[in-house]
Formats: structure tokens, sequence, C-alpha cells
């Protein structure tokens, strides 16, 4: 029974979120011309609805919020719309208007945006390849495991827009992180509209001793 009454939850949860990239939105930041007002909090509002369902779902030791994120060699990331980082921890600064935490800290980065061209969806995944590059080269191998997997904690990066304004099966991101290695990548995308892109892995040309070991 609990089960299935945390399953109704979360579902009312997501379908809350969906509306906050679409019907509702449009209620309360469009005007009768279908023209976007006080994008600013247009803008926090789909951020606060993809946080508040980030924490239904992630363990209690991962707090989420928003802000930069600055290394030991002291770079600072731009500005994250979603942070996920250990929640027994405080920001290194946090004065009401920027908030700034430890790169050793963080877990989970993501953008949120409404609907992506296809140059601005470019920018977007480098932005979060870059910001994600800058957290890992910046720990000085300071990682730690995860439970009891053979895998170390690394950053998760995912986009989440309402749609893409463009024919997104035409791209080529081989061509789109051209200079970034594959490591830095995103690790998930969710157009609210057109669907999740994920990675498929294709063991067939793996031998058995490394699919044991994955």
């Amino acid at each position: 029974m609990a089960s299935k009454r945390f399953r109704t939850i979360f579902e009312n949860q997501v379908k809350q979120f969906v509306g906050y990239f679409s019907d509702n939105a449009s209620s309360l930041f469009f005007d009768e011309r279908n023209k976007l007002i006080h994008p600013g909090e247009f803008g926090k509002y789909r951020e606060e609805s993809c946080k508040q369902i980030l924490r239904t779902v992630l363990d209690k030791q991962i707090a989420i919020s928003d802000g930069f994120i600055i290394t030991s060699e002291d770079e600072i990331t731009t500005q994250c719309d979603v942070i996920g980082y250990n929640a027994m921890i405080s920001p290194i600064i946090s004065d009401g208007i920027a908030k700034m935490y430890p790169a050793e800290e963080i877990s989970i980065i993501g953008e949120i945006k409404s609907t992506l061209s296809r140059s601005d969806y470019i920018v977007a995944l480098r932005k979060l390849a870059e910001n994600k590059k800058k957290i890992i080269d910046g720990r000085k191998g300071n990682t730690k495991k995860r439970y009891n997997s053979k895998t170390y904690d690394t950053i998760v990066t995912f986009l989440i827009c309402s749609k893409l304004s463009f024919d997104y099966k035409k791209l080529d991101y081989e061509e789109i992180y051209k200079g970034i290695e594959p490591k830095y990548w995103h690790n998930v995308i969710l157009s609210i509209e057109d669907g999740a892109f994920v990675y498929a892995l294709d063991f067939s040309d793996t031998s058995n001793e490394t699919q044991t070991k994955l």
C-alpha cells in the first residue's frame, strides 16, 4: 500500500511539473497576445518546479539549490540553474544573491530552459560540458566511492526544456561537442514536448569479462 500511495503522489507531482512548463506557465506568465511577461520570474518558476521534483526522488543526503561552483584551483563555473550538493555542508558564500559551493561536494548540475532553437540548444549543452569539466578536473582526484560499487562519484548533468524548435534527429553530437571529451558530455536531456534523450549502450562487441566488471 505504501508504494502505491507513493506512486500516486509522485505521478501527481509529475503532472504538476509538466504543467509548470505548459498550461500553468501560460496562464501565469503570458498575456492575452501570448507575450511573455516577467521573464525573470518565469525562469525562477520553472527552476523551482524542477528542484521540487528532484527533492522528492533523490536521497536526502543531496540538497538542491542553484548558484556557482568553485574548484580548488580557484576556477568558478558559470551560474547553474540546478545544483545537487552534499546536504551536510553549507555554501562557501551565500549572501542572498550568489551562492557558491566547493566542487568536491557536487553531484548534479542542470540547466532549465523553455523553447530552444538549434543554436541555443548547442550553447546550453556546451555550457553544461564546460562546467562539468571544471568540476571534475578541479577536484584533484578527491573523489569518493559510492557505497560498495566499483565506480566513483561523478557529476550527473542534465538539460530540461519545454520544447525543441528544430529537427533534433539530424543533430551530430560529435560535432556539437567538438574538442570536449565524451566523459564531460550530458547524461540526459528532457524536452517536455519531444521526449527524453538517453544513451544506448551496445555490449555486443564487449568481452564477457568486461561486461561482468560493468
